[in-house]
């Protein structure tokens, strides 16, 4: 029986040491992003991060991630209207063009107007700041579930007191592509 629990635990081990090769896309980030690029270095995320965005139809995604912040790790970040992308989380519209840089059009349809939506977001995690950017509301909220991914991945589970109300998110860059079905946009 202990040649037995040794072998299953020899397997186990091994088993957990070895991880598989899957690059860039083994951020857990659902549905995974066409590219992800990391960098060197951490944002540290606390009480004293704000929230801002820069059109008024955001300030709702502003304040879910908000809201889910606190529920994940008892934080209160202030959420206000600004143009500045100082510090902090800065959530941004920005033209089709800037965005795409040479992707495919979005095509599908949209509940609200019959247009397709456009979900393709930029996610940048620098050291100072967080920025979501992205052509239409519907890519900012994409943008923003995907932050609000890597938040949840990395809140320590078994907090003490003096890291309780702080998150390092890794620093990263995150772009969306529409080239394949299932992929941050709606396809017909």
């Amino acid at each position: 029986m202990k040649q037995w629990m040794g072998a299953l635990m020899g397997l186990l081990a091994l088993a957990a040491c070895s991880s598989p090769n899957v690059g860039e896309r083994s951020m857990n980030l659902i549905p995974a992003p066409a590219e992800v690029t990391r960098s060197e270095g951490v944002f540290l995320l606390d009480e004293g991060v704000s929230i801002s965005y820069a059109d008024e139809s955001l300030k709702g995604i502003a304040e879910w991630l908000a809201d889910y912040t606190q529920t994940l790790t008892d934080m209160e970040l202030k959420v206000a209207s600004s143009s500045e992308k100082q510090g902090g989380i800065h959530l941004e519209l920005i033209s089709r063009e800037r965005l795409a840089e040479g992707a495919p059009d979005c095509y599908g349809l949209s509940p609200k107007d019959g247009d397709p939506a456009d979900e393709r977001y930029h996610l940048s995690i620098e050291s100072k700041r967080i920025l979501v950017a992205a052509a239409a509301p519907e890519g900012i909220f994409r943008g923003v579930t995907s932050l609000a991914q890597l938040i949840g991945g990395n809140v320590e589970t078994e907090a003490t007191a003096a890291n309780a109300k702080r998150v390092y998110l890794p620093q990263l860059e995150v772009k969306t592509d529409l080239a394949s079905p299932g992929e941050d946009c709606r396809w017909m």
